[in-house]
């Protein structure tokens, strides 16, 4: 790409400085080229950086270990959520296909899986205690997301009284990609977990 661009530059140098002997209107002309392609030039190398920076802070998320911890009071119980978000360090081999960066889209992104240790407690009994990984999703995602999506930040959405269970959400992604969606998964009172709907 960068090829490409210095290839342009140089072809719209050369036929400016043509242009620049038949008129000052030429000259303008070839100046706001020349300063288009220059922008072009800072957005890629903008983009490169911005690229390295969600790479970068993607690769953190291996060593961090989200938690989440709250209590909450139902019919004078107290019920307290215990959830812990980590990498699996596996293996997961993303094909270069699926790359947003064109100079890295000729190899493939290997990556690791994340799960989330949920743990339900009433009173001192646990009555929920399961680790979470993707499959559990597999019949909310299409097919590409099953083979190479992973799950991400997982957030407590929130106690739904209605339905007496506890919301965690999850991004279900395709890491460094805008390909996934959002996927929940519900804990009751009665310590039955399952996806939601």
């Amino acid at each position: 790409m960068k090829k490409l661009l210095l290839l342009q530059i140089v072809i719209i140098l050369l036929f400016s400085c043509n242009s620049f002997k038949n008129s000052t209107s030429s000259q303008i002309n070839a100046q706001e080229k020349y300063s288009t392609i220059a922008n072009n030039i800072d957005t890629v190398k903008e983009f490169e950086l911005y690229y390295e920076d969600v790479l970068n802070e993607y690769r953190s998320m291996y060593n961090d270990t989200i938690s989440i911890d709250t209590v909450i009071q139902v019919n004078n119980q107290l019920y307290k959520l215990k959830l812990k978000h980590y990498c699996l360090f596996d293996t997961l081999i993303i094909p270069s296909k699926y790359s947003w960066d064109e100079e890295t889209r000729r190899e493939n992104f290997i990556t690791h899986n994340f799960a989330s240790k949920i743990i339900l407690i009433k009173q001192n009994d646990t009555i929920f205690n399961r680790i979470i990984v993707k499959d559990v999703f597999n019949n909310s995602v299409d097919s590409v997301l099953r083979k190479y999506g992973v799950l991400l930040s997982p957030v407590y959405r929130g106690f739904n009284a209605k339905t007496n269970k506890f919301i965690i959400g999850y991004s279900f992604s395709i890491p460094l990609t805008d390909i996934g969606q959002p996927v929940s998964f519900t804990v009751g009172l009665d310590g039955v977990g399952n996806p939601l709907d």
